[in-house]
């Protein structure tokens, strides 16, 4: 049994890392400057930010943020990134979400937030460790983009029992890649 546990973990990393390197290159791809302050949500296009144990973090500006979607119906697929200048991250996984709503995100969920921090070389997220959970707000979702808040608790998924990433005042706005 446990054998098939490392196995289904290893797919996920695997998987999560193709889907963190997809949209990584796509944000490379599609980005374009902005005349905007760091601390300004832009009036359009796809941004992230949020809180990081009390300290800002945002693409607005100086980072990269993309959004892509495909499925339908429940199997519908929304992946955010959003990498700021220092080359920490934010994602935002979302799996058979369809409308504007309220959603828990933890480990017994399809969905997943994440964050991670460039300098530690850590990913603290809600998919894997007992006690990481969050909330995500969907304010707006339409066949373009998806927009709303967020907050979550993080833990590092290759030490559970480290100490975490509590992620505040979080808000996104994802325009869809049209492929």
């Amino acid at each position: 049994m446990r054998i098939i546990k490392l196995k289904t973990k290893t797919m996920k990393n695997l998987n999560k890392l193709k889907i963190i390197l997809f949209l990584a290159i796509s944000a490379f791809l599609t980005s374009c400057s902005s005349d905007n302050d760091e601390s300004d949500v832009p009036a359009s296009g796809s941004y992230v930010t949020a809180k990081i144990d009390g300290s800002s973090y945002t693409t607005v500006n100086n980072g990269l943020t993309t959004a892509s979607r495909f499925g339908s119906g429940s199997d519908t697929t929304i992946l955010i990134l959003g990498v700021n200048s220092e080359g920490d991250s934010m994602s935002i996984a979302l799996t058979g979400i369809t409308a504007p709503g309220t959603y828990t995100i933890n480990p017994s969920s399809d969905s997943d937030i994440e964050f991670f921090d460039n300098s530690l070389e850590t990913f603290f997220g809600t998919d894997s460790c007992e006690g990481s959970s969050g909330t995500i707000k969907v304010t707006s979702l339409t066949s373009t983009q998806i927009e709303g808040t967020f907050s979550f608790s993080g833990k590092d998924d290759d030490d559970c029992d480290a100490t975490g990433k509590n992620v505040t005042n979080g808000s996104f706005r994802g325009v869809f890649i049209q492929v």
